[in-house]
């Protein structure tokens, strides 16, 4: 019964993938949607995009640790949306289809080259993590060879988005949004349902701090995942395909309102399954998988597959067509129509490249650990001062974002070798010397 609701899931979006395709001859059309759209689509295509892989296993991966501390983590989320609400109507008014845009428009050609090269390559491992998400459940649930099903993955939210670009990508999350919401509602309630002990009992004492989660684990967060939220390729790719500024501020407070509850949630899920399957690999997304497959009714399977599929899909689709329309920017004018087709090309290319790397790993959080790490580091500073008017060196401009998105990247590597303390205080350190040199870039 299962492998019907895939396969009809499958079909459904792919046919609106080709009515995309029907509207998707204008550049306006294909890389922002036509810049025509409500509340509901831009926030619905807001918290489709961010509810991914990263926000589902790293919540529930870190509640095995830290208990409900690990609500911080999408916390933080909503933290860096709130942030955004603030620029978010600059952010909407001086836009045009890609953050790079608005890079160049502040410093120059270089630093917007700079973040053309940088964000495809750290968006592909983002992309595969996704892939490889989609692939393990199926193979979990469907008993669907990994090969098979990394390609399945693949295909079809490539294809989709090849076809319709933008105006694909948002009709699209407002159905995967939908999905999303049911499944992480049933399979809360239905978890709940099955305690057996108060629900304090499962991880007491733990919240909002505990020895596995400290305040410099949360300053470490707000830097590096709360300002992703503030300054992000993705996030920005959204508003500028909202209607209007005044859409754009609404849709981001509704969104970051509405993690709030979502981060809870799934932090529930990970300490219910910490405290009831001790055993299992809080890092790995298959220990996760079973448990619920353990725990869920079999009536209930082809929903939890929908669920997974439209939460990973739904951010591969808006990563993909980011990245490719960035780097179509390097090479055509993507306000031309002869731009469209290259991006269909390189959206084509960079598919096959995520869905290769998915084949070579299946471990989600070793393919996002480095994805964000040097893009914040370098240009989240920089893209907010340049939407309050600060103009600077391009030169120094380059210097900041280099130095600053280096030493976060190394910090996150030495914290991947365990040395935490030593890794908050380098990533901390990237940002003050990003910030202290383009303060000096303004003299």
């Amino acid at each position: 019964m299962e492998i019907i609701w895939v396969v009809l899931y499958t079909i459904f979006f792919i046919m609106l993938g080709v009515r995309g395709f029907i509207r998707s001859s204008l550049p306006v059309n294909f890389f922002i949607a036509g810049k025509i759209n409500s509340i509901w689509a831009t926030t619905a295509s807001l918290l489709a995009t961010i509810i991914g892989s990263s926000a589902i296993l790293g919540t529930i991966s870190l509640s095995f640790k830290a208990g409900w501390s690990a609500a911080w983590f999408l916390m933080c989320a909503s933290v860096g949306l709130i942030a955004l609400t603030c620029v978010s109507a600059k952010v909407s008014r001086l836009g045009r289809f890609t953050l790079p845009e608005l890079l160049d428009d502040f410093y120059g050609p270089k630093v917007k080259f700079i973040a053309s090269l940088t964000i495809p390559i750290a968006w592909t491992s983002v992309i595969a993590a996704q892939i490889i998400g989609s692939a393990l459940i199926l193979n979990i649930f469907l008993n669907l060879a990994y090969g098979w099903a990394v390609a399945l993955s693949a295909v079809t939210f490539v294809a989709y988005t090849f076809l319709g670009g933008q105006m694909s990508v948002i009709r699209t999350d407002k159905y995967h949004f939908f999905f999303i919401l049911l499944g992480l509602l049933m399979i809360g309630t239905t978890v709940f349902s099955k305690l057996t002990v108060p629900l304090f009992q499962l991880a007491p004492h733990s919240f909002p701090f505990t020895t596995h989660f400290t305040p410099w684990n949360l300053l470490t967060f707000v830097l590096t995942y709360s300002s992703a939220f503030l300054v992000g390729p993705d996030i920005y790719a959204r508003i500028f395909c909202a209607k209007d500024e005044r859409v754009a501020i609404l849709s981001v407070w509704i969104s970051a309102l509405c993690l709030i509850p979502i981060a809870w949630i799934l932090c529930f899920i990970g300490v219910y399954a910490n405290y009831f399957y001790p055993n299992i690999d809080s890092r790995s997304f298959e220990g996760l998988a079973l448990m619920l497959k353990t725990v869920l009714p079999h009536w209930s399977w082809g929903l939890v597959i929908i669920f997974f599929l439209s939460a990973f899909m739904s951010s591969a689709n808006t990563t993909l067509l980011t990245s490719s329309t960035i780097l179509t920017d390097l090479f055509k004018n993507i306000h031309q129509a002869s731009a469209i087709n290259l991006t269909r090309l390189i959206i084509v290319v960079l598919g096959c490249t995520s869905a290769g790397i998915a084949f070579c790993t299946n471990s989600i959080i070793d393919s996002l650990l480095l994805g964000l790490s040097f893009f914040t580091g370098a240009f989240v500073l920089p893209t907010v001062a340049g939407l309050y008017g600060y103009k600077g060196s391009e030169v120094r401009v380059i210097i900041a974002a280099i130095t600053g998105g280096t030493l976060c990247l190394i910090g996150k590597i030495v914290m991947f070798h365990g040395y935490n303390m030593e890794g908050n205080i380098l990533t901390a350190a990237g940002f003050l010397a990003n910030g202290f040199i383009l303060w000096l870039a303004a003299f």
